[in-house]
């Protein structure tokens, strides 16, 4: 009975490193602000073959009391934060595409704008540089006071199930501090 109420993030872990997941920790951020209220409740309800078992998974990982899984949701915290952030993906500088903007919403103007740069198989100062040579924040004049600059360098060449699968670099920096 315990490894039914509790069943640990093994099958998370599983599907969160395969191929083909696909995220829907936003998921979390709604079911967040219903713990420890009148609407704690949860149905996750979805049409045949269209995710249940793998929300099922994802909730037992994230509430569970048994083993840490903290690691499995470091890299998609950004979704907790729908409700600060409008995501702008390609953002159009006059001299390039940004990969990625996060820009605070009205109703949370004390975040800091983020602008994302990703390079295959180049490390993160690149990526960096890029932004300030093409001024990529030139766009966002009005978030130059709080603005962060993040390169993320991904390595192409590694296959699906190697240990480096995935791994990559990340540099974080505010404008103006390099």
């Amino acid at each position: 009975m315990g490894l039914y109420l509790n069943p640990g993030p093994k099958r998370f872990r599983m599907a969160a490193n395969s191929e083909t997941f696909v995220d829907k920790t936003a998921m979390l951020s709604h079911l967040n602000s219903c713990v420890e209220t009148d609407r704690r409740f949860a149905c996750v309800s979805r049409p045949r073959r269209f995710g249940k078992t793998m929300a099922a998974d994802m909730l037992c990982a994230y509430y569970g009391r048994g083993e840490d899984a903290r690691g499995l949701f470091e890299g998609r915290t950004y979704y907790a934060a729908q409700k600060w952030y409008t995501e702008v993906v390609e953002l159009d500088s006059g001299k390039g595409y940004a990969d990625v903007a996060y820009l605070p919403s009205p109703r949370c103007p004390d975040k800091p704008a983020l602008l994302i740069e990703l390079k295959w198989n180049r490390d993160a100062d690149t990526a960096l540089a890029q932004i300030r040579d093409r001024r990529f924040h030139g766009r966002l004049e009005h978030y130059l006071d709080s603005l962060l600059l993040v390169g993320i360098s991904y390595d192409r060449d590694e296959c699906p199930g190697s240990e480096d699968y995935k791994r990559h670099s990340c540099r974080i920096e505010r404008l103006g501090d390099s």
